[in-house]
C-alpha cells in the first residue's frame, strides 16, 4: 500500500509524534464551554421555547386569553432552559477549576 504524504507533514522531524501550537497550554482532552454545554442539551444561547407557539399566524388565531397563556408558558420553559443552562456552566467553571 502506498503513503499517504498529508499524514507526514503533520509528524515531526524526528518522525514521531505530531507538535502543536499550543501557547495556552491547554490539555488535548479538553473540551470548550460550548461543547460541554452542547453535551448537557443546552448549547443554544436561546431556548427557542416559543418559536412553534408564536410563529406564522399562531398567535394572530389565538383569543387574548390563550395568547397570555401561551406567552406565560414560554416565559416558564425559557426561565427553566436558562436556569439548567446556568447550573452547566457553572458545572464545568467547577471542573474547570478542579
Amino acid at each position: 500500500m502506498g503513503s499517504c504524504s498529508s499524514g507526514a507533514k503533520a509528524r515531526s522531524a524526528s518522525g514521531g509524534v505530531p507538535h502543536l501550537n499550543n501557547p495556552a497550554g491547554i490539555p488535548s482532552n479538553a473540551i470548550t464551554e460550548d461543547e460541554f454545554l452542547a453535551l448537557r442539551g443546552v448549547g443554544d444561547s436561546v431556548s427557542g421555547a416559543g418559536i412553534d407557539m408564536i410563529g406564522g399566524a399562531n398567535m394572530t388565531r389565538m383569543t387574548e386569553r390563550q395568547r397570555n397563556k401561551a406567552k406565560a408558558e414560554i416565559a416558564a420553559q425559557a426561565a427553566a432552559y436558562y436556569d439548567k443552562r446556568q447550573q452547566a456552566k457553572n458545572e464545568y467553571k467547577q471542573l474547570v477549576e478542579s
